[in-house]
């Protein structure tokens, strides 16, 4: 399935000159921005060490094809997170531009076990520069299966702490992606928030298939600590 991803128009540069005259008032300039657009999902999922083939893309300027002006970068295949590939141009006018996807690295060899669903998260914060704590219960939390068994989405690591409990809104859930290798054994990849600081280190991972209770713990910024219980149901 192609996506074209929005960054074609046109642009009228308008340049007002000061003469005695007025001759050259109102004098304007029209280019045609690089179309570029991706083969291929808005996020891609690659196996760590296989050699990365693109999905591809095309690019027109003016309904010429372009393509071969088009710089591209890959990601890191020999580890596994989330990488953000750009597919740049210049035009004949010399205005860059350019669009991007997403290529989520995992690991081979990951749990056939599916854990997605909905749950209701409990999470408790401990700030161990001041041991202030804060906790929320209840918060709505998401775990969805992506195409490869064993990796997942989340819809917000810490349960609803600030989108939900502070009221920040969605904006402010810490989304991402995580693998499982077994109950007890699971890795993180990607964790998105509105300040930009991903997860330290996320531990003590646990999923009881028992009774659907997956728990971890989440650091942040060095010093916040959010212990998360998750149930399904």
């Amino acid at each position: 399935m192609k996506k074209i991803l929005l960054y074609s128009f046109l642009l009228t540069l308008f340049f007002g000159v000061v003469s005695c005259d007025k001759e050259s008032e109102d004098v304007s300039t029209l280019t045609s921005y690089v179309t570029i657009v991706l083969d291929g999902d808005d996020v891609v999922f690659h196996q760590k060490g296989t050699p990365w083939v693109d999905p591809g893309f095309s690019a027109t300027e003016a309904g010429v094809d372009v393509t071969d002006g088009v710089v591209a970068t890959t990601p890191d295949i020999d580890n596994i997170g989330s990488y953000t590939l750009t597919y740049s141009a210049v035009n004949s006018d010399g205005y860059a531009g350019s669009v991007s996807r997403k290529v989520v690295v995992y690991s081979a060899g990951l749990s056939a076990t599916d854990i997605s669903g909905t749950y209701s998260g409990d999470v408790f914060r401990l700030d161990t520069n001041n041991n202030a704590t804060r906790s929320f219960a209840g918060n709505e939390v998401v775990i969805s299966a992506t195409s490869v068994p064993g990796l997942f989405y989340i819809s917000d690591w810490i349960a609803g702490f600030y989108n939900v409990g502070y009221g920040y809104g969605a904006g402010y859930a810490f989304t991402g992606y995580f693998e499982m290798v077994s109950p007890t054994e699971f890795r993180h990849i990607e964790s998105s928030n509105p300040w930009g600081d991903p997860a330290d280190e996320v531990i003590n991972w646990n999923y009881d298939v028992a009774t659907d209770v997956f728990t971890y713990n989440f650091m942040w910024l060095g010093h916040y600590d959010f212990a998360i219980t998750l149930t399904k149901g």
